[in-house]
């Protein structure tokens, strides 16, 4: 038995004695030092599993982005054990997580990986959970009996997704940006996870769960409100399973982010994201139908051209995308367009030309009113509001002229100066 004396130094100064550790990988007394992470979030013992070394950058990577992505800070707080098992190892079926405590009250979390892990989805989920859950317990080791805290699954699936050094961009095959009903957050957060085995629908759980957690933390004071909904542990204070959703995240601004991140992540283009201007949009507009195959470009004569189906319900897509990116000044234009789209098999060609001089001369009127917009706001930065941006303080400065004072000016000067009296 390890007394609780010869550990003392150490849980002074906030540090895990990583002896402990290595007793405590099988329950034999055989010891085997673990690997740290650069900031000591995780410690692995690779088991013998043959090239079970090369994970250990797997979990500095996931280290690295946790920290950075979550706005926690480094603590000395007791790593991550990381086991790697053999197949045939007995006892362990398959991965899985525990959490118990050691010897002087420390919480111990251990993630147990079954032969070469990898880096697929249920490793993914492990290991964000097991970050969590250290963030959490901190030096507290739970009582015993005690529940296990549960967080939400889009949110373990997400950090998971984020913090993976591996898992890169992943386009994400919606319907809304074909025509269908765009998906909400309400929706989304009461949706159960796909099954691991099926890697499709898992995969796009994982990357529309990644995607809401990135645009939930470009919210106002988001690291500090991930930091307080995941809460941190008291034994004296009986622990609720976490809320699905933090209040302080604004939920409809958060899902238009939302909906721009998958919309960009099935383009090549990293700004497509942002949220374009007017001018920037109908530019991507004109784009758009100068690949039409007609004569001048025209819409209206898709009607006669070969293959129009398909061109119709390609660029009606293109445009949905378009539209959920854009100013929502342009959305009329991008809406009328989808519709005039829509009912090209039902008009005649003269009348279905007659519309397409309303979408232009619409075009026309939304740019200039976009124009006169700007320009009024320019106007009412630099004239009305009381706390100027600076962008036309150079332009309003009025340059300082010395004062030349005449005889008069003078006279009266000194008059002042003897109080008028």
């Amino acid at each position: 038995m390890i007394s609780r004396a010869s550990f003392g130094p150490f849980f002074m100064k906030g540090f895990l004695f990583i002896a402990s550790l290595s007793i405590f990988l099988t329950g034999s007394l055989v010891a085997r030092t673990p690997s740290t992470t650069p900031n000591g979030i995780f410690a692995l013992d690779t088991g013998g599993v043959s090239q079970g070394g090369t994970f250990l950058r797997t979990l500095t990577g996931y280290e690295k982005q946790f920290l950075s992505t979550t706005g926690f800070t480094t603590q000395s707080y007791p790593p991550v054990l990381v086991v790697l098992h053999q197949v045939d190892d007995a006892g362990f079926s398959s991965s899985s997580l525990r959490v118990d405590s050691i010897e002087g009250g420390l919480p111990r979390i251990q993630v147990d990986l079954i032969g070469d892990p990898g880096d697929g989805g249920r490793t993914r989920k492990l290991l964000a959970k097991a970050m969590i859950l250290r963030e959490y317990y901190g030096s507290s080791a739970p009582l015993p009996g005690s529940q296990i805290p549960e967080f939400p699954e889009w949110l373990i699936h997400g950090l998971g997704v984020l913090c993976s050094p591996s898992s890169g961009k992943k386009p994400i095959s919606s319907q809304f940006l074909r025509g269908e009903t765009p998906p909400t957050v309400e929706d989304f957060l009461i949706q159960r996870p796909p099954q691991d085995e099926n890697h499709s629908l898992a995969d796009l759980y994982d990357a529309m769960a990644a995607a809401l957690l990135k645009a939930a933390l470009k919210s106002e004071n988001a690291s500090s409100t991930l930091i307080e909904w995941i809460g941190h542990y008291d034994p004296n204070v009986p622990r609720t399973n976490s809320s699905a959703w933090p209040v302080s995240w604004k939920m409809r601004p958060v899902e238009k982010r939302w909906l721009l991140q998958m919309a960009g992540s099935n383009v090549a283009d990293e700004g497509a994201t942002k949220l374009l201007t007017v001018p920037e949009a109908f530019r991507r507009y004109d784009a758009l139908l100068q690949e039409l195959p007609t004569q001048d470009h025209s819409l209206a004569m898709l009607k006669q051209a070969k293959g129009s189906d398909f061109i119709i319900q390609e660029l009606s897509g293109r445009l949905l995308a378009l539209r959920l990116q854009s100013n929502p000044m342009a959305i009329p234009l991008f809406e009328q367009t989808i519709l005039f789209l829509t009912d090209i098999k039902h008009n005649s060609l003269k009348k279905l030309q007659e519309r397409e001089k309303i979408l232009v001369s619409l075009r026309a009127d939304i740019l200039k009113q976009s124009a006169d917009i700007e320009g009024y706001l320019d106007w009412y930065e630099a004239s009305k509001v009381p706390v100027r941006s600076g962008l036309f303080d150079r332009l309003l400065s009025t340059p300082e002229t010395p004062v030349r004072k005449g005889p008069v000016g003078r006279y009266l000067d000194v008059i002042e100066g003897r109080g008028w009296q």
